[in-house]
């Protein structure tokens, strides 16, 4: 449930509280309580011997705070659904609003690997194989089998226009013909989440793999809905920068060994696509150069299709150039001010990062830097922005750095000296840190994820780059 879990703002008071009484409500066997939205609920879970079966949320204007209702049954029932009851609806102009959807599972064959991080592992949530609560579905009902605990996500959306006070309303559960109440009560501070982000949030999205998922060809017209759709997800989520791969929206016209130009417009819709949907604050471009060996000490240059006037097709800079290299710079020494030009033109060049070659290490640092300075030399205002594993070697590479967060790779002096110096620093979650570092593995505690951003007010860092969203 990590997609759903809101940014935290330090300048409102954030808790969940619920009500508990003697015994759960049920319908026959059905067993149904309420649960903190920072429980995994998993589907051995059992109703505590004294649980809540009402929902109380506080929170401020602009702000969505979540909870859960729980379900089980000795016996499997079909067609279970939950409704708003209308005869106890909030205000429909300045009220809250609350969302509904039951908590799907996904198969876990394996847990992470915590073993070699430094700080002490935590246990996982449960061990694999496992079926572990994960997306949130706008199904309309759920069959729960028979000694399956299921959880129904409750969001409650409250509007910056909200006045102070109390609003209370009512959920329905149906179940085998009968309906099982679950009050619920909104305390609505006079404190406002501010609209303006300060936190800037990027999750890298593969165009391929999301236009795949939806059986569709990336960059097709039958694609852009499905991004418009992944792009009001990420706002919804206080996502704020984009994520493009540059050699997809970005097309060469003309010949390789004479004039050619760039065709901006596929990067252009994308942009605004973006912005179109709340996704506004950002747009992070990968890349200048990848690698194949990860230890390779050199890396090479990214190739781009291009169109040449017969209409035939080709990649250039070929296949296999070196970054850095002579062939790699002439490159660069006429892409990069096209493209610099084309930011300033559009309005964009103070929110575009443009990524060189995506996490270096100290075996590959020394090529790296040297790409760093080709794009500074060639678009001095376009910003370099990366993930690292690696410090002190690429000291001067970017104008953003984002190191892993983990106490063990990242030093923290060298990145505070280089915000002293003017530059960014963000950090970055991956697949690691693992053990008792934050990070969003499926198998460990939600909580690590609240924290997470609590984490960026802390080490005063105002970036957090994720891979990835799908």
């Amino acid at each position: 449930m990590n997609c759903t879990c809101p940014l935290l703002a330090l300048t409102a008071l954030l808790v969940l509280a619920a009500s508990s009484t003697s015994t759960p409500a049920a319908e026959g066997d059905l067993r149904v309580w309420t649960a903190d939205s920072l429980l995994n609920m998993l589907p051995s879970a059992a109703a505590p011997a004294a649980p809540a079966t009402s929902i109380t949320v506080e929170a401020a204007a602009n702000e969505i705070e979540s909870a859960q209702v729980a379900l089980r049954s000795p016996a499997a029932m079909s067609g279970v659904t939950a409704r708003i009851a209308q005869d106890v609806a909030f205000p429909a102009s300045s009220g809250p609003s609350i969302r509904l959807r039951w908590v799907g599972l996904v198969p876990l064959d394996v847990n992470t690997d915590d073993s070699g991080w430094p700080r002490e592992p935590l246990a996982p949530i449960a061990r694999a194989p496992t079926d572990l609560p994960d997306p949130l579905l706008d199904d309309a009902s759920i069959d729960l089998p028979a000694n399956t605990t299921r959880a129904l996500w409750v969001d409650v959306n409250v509007p910056a226009s909200t006045p102070a006070g109390t609003y209370r309303g009512r959920i329905e559960i149906r179940a085998g013909g009968r309906s099982i109440p679950v009050p619920i009560e909104v305390r609505v501070f006079g404190a406002q989440v501010p609209r303006e982000r300060h936190l800037k949030v990027l999750q890298w999205m593969h165009a391929n793999q999301l236009a795949g998922a939806f059986k569709v060809r990336a960059w097709s017209e039958q694609f852009w809905p499905v991004l418009e759709m992944a792009a009001a997800n990420m706002a919804q989520h206080r996502q704020n920068i984009g994520f493009v791969e540059m050699d997809q929206v970005m097309i060469l016209r003309g010949r390789e060994d004479g004039e050619w130009t760039v065709d901006f417009a596929l990067f252009d819709r994308a942009v605004e696509t973006f912005m179109a949907q709340g996704v506004r604050d950002g747009i992070f471009a990968q890349s200048l150069a990848g690698r194949n060996e990860w230890t390779a000490p050199i890396f090479n240059a990214r190739n781009f299709r291009i169109i040449r006037p017969d209409g035939s097709t080709g990649r250039f800079p070929p296949p296999n150039t070196r970054a850095p290299s002579e062939q790699f710079e002439a490159f660069c020494a006429r892409f990069l001010p096209i493209l610099e030009k084309h930011l300033t033109e559009k309005g964009w060049i103070n929110i575009y990062l443009q990524s060189l070659a995506d996490e270096p290490l100290a075996a590959n640092a020394a090529a790296f830097r040297q790409i760093g300075e080709i794009c500074r030399k060639y678009a001095p205002n376009i910003r370099r922005c990366d993930a690292l594993r690696t410090d002190r070697p690429i000291d001067g590479a970017l104008d953003v750095y984002v190191p892993i967060l983990a106490s063990g790779d990242t030093n923290l002096a060298f990145f505070d000296q280089k915000r002293q110096e003017g530059a960014e620093v963000w950090f970055y979650t991956c697949e690691r840190p693992r053990g008792g570092h934050l990070n969003r593995l499926i198998d460990h505690p939600l909580i690590k994820v609240r924290l997470l951003h609590w984490m960026n007010w802390k080490l005063k860092m105002p970036g957090h780059l994720h891979w990835g969203y799908n």
